[in-house]
């Protein structure tokens, strides 16, 4: 609604779609294309090729892609969570007692409360989303410290511009950023992780 009460106004401004519109799919963003947004933010949960089908889709749009930092098991848009804890631990991260039998989804939510979302990663995809037209890598930073944040610029930066460097080498510099292992629950493209299953 904002969108449209802005055009029906006649303010030119450059609209960029955020992940809070809830457009999941490109049947979605086509709905948004009509609506004239410059950019647009593609959701975390997409896989690579359906990043790469979304963006061929609208070439006028410049999407972006999260490649870095603040990875959530929740859909933004419909996420009702309150993130205000002083220890900056999210809801989806704080152990839950787990109430009846242990289901697939139970223990996949119940890892997240030993993850660290701040060390969410996207390093082995960038060069398929540079080839699939994504033109903007959104690293994820707001409040946190600076040093960390240039840091991670710098090592996005390094693997953006070598496309020589593959996964060996993304997993390597994972582990020396962070001080631990990736892990794909916090892969941002957890479909390129050596341990991945779906």
């Amino acid at each position: 609604a904002l969108i449209v009460k802005m055009k029906e106004a006649g303010i030119k401004l450059q609209i960029t779609l955020s992940t809070m519109a809830g457009a999941m799919n490109r049947h979605a963003f086509g709905f948004f294309a009509s609506l004239g947004p410059k950019r647009a933010v593609l959701p975390r949960h997409l896989t690579i090729s359906e990043s790469a089908e979304i963006a061929a889709a609208f070439p006028e749009i410049g999407f972006e892609a999260f490649v870095m930092v603040g990875k959530c098991p929740n859909e933004e848009a419909h996420c009702s969570f309150q993130h205000t804890a002083p220890d900056k631990r999210w809801p989806c991260e704080i152990e839950q007692v787990a109430q009846g039998p242990p289901t697939p989804l139970r223990r996949r939510f119940s890892r997240w409360s030993g993850c660290d979302r701040r060390a969410a990663c996207g390093l082995c995809a960038l060069q398929a989303l540079l080839k699939a037209n994504i033109r903007i890598l959104k690293l994820v930073g707001r409040g946190g410290p600076t040093a960390g944040k240039v840091a991670n610029v710098k090592l996005v930066k390094k693997f953006a511009e070598n496309p020589a460097l593959g996964r060996k080498e993304a997993l390597l510099a994972y582990e020396e950023r962070f001080g631990r292992p990736c892990d794909p629950l916090i892969c941002y493209y957890p479909e390129l992780h050596p341990e991945f299953s779906p």
